[in-house]
């Protein structure tokens, strides 16, 4: 008992420094106190099915709790990106539609003045964008800011009690719905006390503590049978984070036919209504272009595709764009000169849709509940390896879903390495660390090959 109340100590003083003393750019002080927490935290993962008492489960909830309550009063450092949580809460705290103007499009406005927003303009990390953030994470912001218009540090500190509400949230929903699952209670405890899950959401105020709750609570639901419910909470999921669209071909398979229709109408039907309270054809026409100059502009931590853009492009195709050989034949002298970088990454989407629909419409998903279960964290996995960006806070939701399946090693080791991407921001002008995402993903390949082939080694004995 006494090895846990160490563990806590020493975690609380590495994240009271990670929150309140260590800015980005100092990256080797980040890089020593994220391993220091990452050791604590597998050491007590090694240990967690002897040391945890499901009768105290509260306790170790408590200690979850006290770890992200540290960053109550802390100013994200390693992100900026909840600065423009607050100027859209703001805007929507006075009536007016934060879809509607990019930030540059108010300055010098009465509402510039009114809103105070000249607190946030010069920290803005996008500000000739339109918001790209969905409905429900709207609600939020608004919450944060509607009675602090004029004070920024104020509007943290809301925002911060409100991802620990969600957290608290999600945790005792994972171990109700573990029960539910007849799976050992302990394993919620991995997402509790995982640092990348606490310093990307309790820390910097990341919008996938939204979804992972509303998604936890759709999983919960789901598995009692309540399936409306489930739908429900499914569409506040999508209403905060579009991603978990991709989940719908397997919710439908496993419900086949009937309540696998409704449920999907369902979930379309509420998003079409937040949809319809914000957007009409010219705003949605503005949203598109922003988060496709962003998307096809902005690359990050990416792992398949670096590496077949090297491979493909840098390496070997441009040996054959002035082949004399070819020269005259102009069908396979325009397919080699073809814009292969555009190609990629269009393909690439077209490759993650046909995987998911591929591990979505086995069969087995609808003969066995684990792999269901698992399936979740396949094809959630699956997006991200194929991705052309992956900040670290993309991969949280990863670990809720790996506590419902066999599979989890990888993702803890994910969340590990993942860290090592805080390199590119250690100077003023942005650079990436090619073998610090080069070590990240063959560590990461490496286990998840070594967890497939134990799955199987137990399968066949």
């Amino acid at each position: 008992m006494k090895t846990n109340y160490l563990l806590l100590i020493g975690s609380i003083i590495a994240y009271v420094l990670l929150g309140y003393a260590v800015p980005r750019t100092s990256f080797e002080l980040f890089a020593i106190l994220y391993a220091f927490l990452f050791a604590l935290y597998f050491y007590w993962c090694y240990h967690a099915e002897k040391k945890f008492d499901s009768s105290k489960w509260k306790m170790f909830l408590l200690g979850a709790i006290l770890l992200r309550a540290v960053f109550l009063g802390a100013i994200p450092e390693l992100s900026d990106d909840f600065w423009r949580y607050l100027w859209d809460g703001r805007l929507l705290s006075f009536g007016v539609n934060p879809y509607e103007f990019t930030p540059v499009e108010l300055l010098g406005t009465e509402l510039y003045a009114e809103a105070h927003l000249e607190q946030l303009y010069a920290q803005l990390n996008s500000p000739k964008f339109y918001s790209v953030y969905p409905p429900i994470t709207q609600f939020f912001f608004t919450a944060a800011t509607y009675f602090f218009t004029d004070n920024v540090l104020a509007s943290i500190v809301v925002f911060h009690a409100l991802v620990l509400c969600l957290e608290i949230g999600t945790i005792i929903l994972l171990v109700r719905l573990l029960k539910c699952l007849n799976k050992p209670l302990y394993l919620a405890f991995f997402y509790a006390f995982n640092p990348l899950i606490i310093l990307e959401l309790s820390g910097n105020l990341h919008t996938e503590s939204i979804l992972i709750f509303f998604m936890t609570l759709a999983l919960y639901l789901f598995a009692k049978k309540g399936y409306a419910k489930s739908a429900l909470a499914f569409s506040m999921a999508v209403g905060a984070k579009l991603l978990p669209l991709m989940f719908m071909p397997l919710i439908l398979h496993r419900l086949w036919f009937k309540r696998g229709v409704y449920y999907c109408m369902l979930v379309g039907i509420v998003n079409l209504a937040l949809l319809v309270l914000f957007f009409d054809l010219e705003m949605i026409q503005k949203i598109k272009e922003s988060m496709g100059l962003y998307f096809g502009h902005f690359e990050f931590n990416a792992s398949i595709y670096y590496l077949t853009r090297y491979w493909l492009i840098n390496e070997y195709w441009w040996l054959w764009d002035y082949h004399e050989y070819f020269m005259g034949f102009s069908p396979l002298e325009d397919f080699l000169k073809m814009d292969w970088y555009v190609l990629l990454r269009k393909l690439l989407p077209i490759i993650d849709l046909i995987l998911i629909l591929y591990i979505s419409l086995r069969k087995n998903i609808r003969a066995s509940i684990q792999t269901f279960w698992t399936a979740f964290l396949i094809i959630y996995s699956v997006h991200f390896f194929l991705a052309t960006t992956v900040h670290p806070w993309y991969i949280t939701p990863l670990v809720m879903l790996a506590v419902l399946s066999s599979y989890r090693m990888y993702v803890l080791i994910w969340t590990a390495l993942i860290g090592l991407t805080y390199i590119s921001y250690q100077h003023e002008i942005f650079a990436e660390n090619s073998w610090a995402i080069g070590l990240e993903y063959a560590l990461v390949f490496v286990v998840l090959v070594g967890e497939l082939r134990q799955k199987k080694k137990n399968t066949l004995t």
